[in-house]
């Protein structure tokens, strides 16, 4: 496909994405809401993009204005001024909506689901991230590409309660010392990650990539990547297993759950503060704390066994 029929597709549905979501708004707001809890979360800056956690305190929302914020979550594709458009927004919570006509929002969320699955595909077909970055931007000036993709959730068994709590695991990959260099050599078509790095970039990457080809054919390589921090929501259910214990399931919760009940409504709990010096019972000993190269997060992995951490 030519990039000017991608830029047409991506526009056509990005307009028919925007009419879905305004049609299923005006009917959310005219519903009969039970219930909408929300926690605002600060807006990360362009410069904080890549900087640890810090202690997060979310401001609890259950105002009038609430459904309003909570709606506008849905719809909010776009970074403002003074904040990054490589992070997504995020407005954990719920709305609680009581309904006879689950079908009409099950179809809704449905066609609204697939028409994002349809723009991240027709963007995808702009192999090069660059070049795709560019001209995603270009049509829509400061668009959080996964803001728009990501589905919205909807909750239409019956809950018993909700509880809010915070995720963050890291992708741990095992890697050989070819996987690397294929890697390296992959970087050296795409743009410097600093402006230090722009004068002799494909000159810094041979000089990785001939350290690599010396390591050991056996050495033992880890591709460790942070996750970034998310909200999540535990579900319990009314529905009990064959034990007679409640269902217990687990979503991400980046923008408000859409909740539908035709009777009792579920139980809400509260988003705590996060508190990045919480410490771990367990902390992995196996991967060493030095990247073998600046460029990508590569450790060596270490021969003693993970052991236990005392948290005091």
């Amino acid at each position: 496909m030519e990039v000017s029929e991608i830029t047409s597709s991506l526009q056509d549905v990005m307009g028919e994405l925007e009419h879905e979501l305004a049609s299923l708004i005006q009917t959310i707001k005219s519903a009969d809401i039970i219930q909408t809890r929300l926690f605002h979360l600060p807006r990360v800056k362009p410069h904080e993009e890549y900087e640890p956690y810090g202690y997060i305190i979310p401001e609890l929302n259950e105002d009038a204005e609430a459904l309003d914020s909570a709606c506008n979550a849905y719809v909010n594709f776009h970074a403002g001024g003074g904040e990054a458009t490589k992070v997504v927004f995020r407005l954990p919570g719920v709305i609680v909506v009581r309904t006879d006509n689950a079908d009409y929002y099950r179809d809704k969320v449905a066609g609204i689901n697939q028409l994002k699955d349809e723009f991240s595909r027709i963007s995808n077909l702009i192999e090069d991230q660059h070049e795709r970055f560019d001209i995603v931007h270009r049509l829509f000036p400061r668009l959080i590409h996964l803001q728009v993709t990501r589905h919205l959730c909807l909750l239409d068994k019956p809950l018993y309660s909700i509880n809010f709590t915070w995720g963050r695991r890291p992708l741990s990959q095992k890697v050989t010392k070819h996987d690397v260099i294929k890697l390296l050599e992959k970087m050296k078509k795409g743009r410097p990650l600093t402006a230090h790095d722009s004068l002799d970039w494909p000159t810094r990457l041979n000089a990785e990539i001939a350290k690599f080809g010396l390591l050991p054919e056996d050495i033992e390589l880890r591709l460790k990547r942070d996750m970034k921090l998310h909200p999540l929501a535990n579900l319990l259910y009314q529905e009990k297993d064959e034990l007679g214990r409640r269902i217990k399931r687990q979503t991400s919760n980046h923008t408000p759950l859409l909740v539908l009940t035709e009777n009792k409504p579920p139980k809400l709990g509260h988003l705590k503060s996060y508190d990045p010096d919480n410490p771990k019972r367990y902390r992995p000993k196996k991967i060493s704390d030095e990247r073998i190269t600046p460029y990508l997060p590569v450790y060596r992995i270490e021969k003693e066994q993970s052991e236990p951490v005392d948290p005091n």
